[in-house]
C-alpha cells in the first residue's frame, strides 16, 4: 500500500537512508527530516493522484480532453480579471504536463541529485 504506514522493512529503511543521505551534512537534522517528509508526502500524493486518474480513465475512457473543452468557457470567463493575475498567467502561459514530466527531477542532466557541500 502506497503511503499507508511506516516502512520499517529492509527496503523501506534503505529508501529512508537514501533520502536522508542526499541532505547529509546540513547542521539541523530536524529540519532535514521535516524536508524529507514533506517531499515524500508530495511525491506519494502525486503518485496517488496519477493512479486515481489512470483508474478512472480505464473505467470510463479518456475524458480529460472532453472535460477540459467543456470547462474552458467558464475558466476563460473567470480568468483574466485583475484580482487573479497569477492564475491568469498560469492558465495562459503555463503548460499542462503529464505526471512523468511533473515528477522528473530538476537535475535531469545528471544521474545524481545535487548534494550540499
Amino acid at each position: 500500500m502506497l503511503g499507508g504506514g511506516p516502512t520499517l522493512g529492509p527496503n523501506g529503511l534503505a529508501v529512508t537512508e537514501a533520502k536522508l543521505a542526499v541532505l547529509d551534512g546540513l547542521p539541523d537534522i530536524d529540519t532535514v527530516m521535516r524536508a524529507v517528509e514533506a517531499v515524500s508526502a508530495y511525491v506519494t500524493g502525486a503518485i496517488r493522484c496519477e493512479i486515481a486518474n489512470l483508474r478512472a480513465e480505464r473505467a470510463t475512457g479518456p475524458v480529460q480532453a472532453r472535460l477540459a473543452a467543456r470547462l474552458r468557457p467558464a475558466r476563460d470567463e473567470n480568468v483574466g480579471h485583475r484580482r487573479v493575475p497569477a492564475l491568469t498567467k498560469a492558465v495562459h502561459v503555463g503548460m499542462d504536463v503529464d505526471a512523468e514530466t511533473s515528477l522528473r527531477p530538476v537535475w535531469t542532466g545528471s544521474s545524481t541529485p545535487w548534494r550540499p557541500s
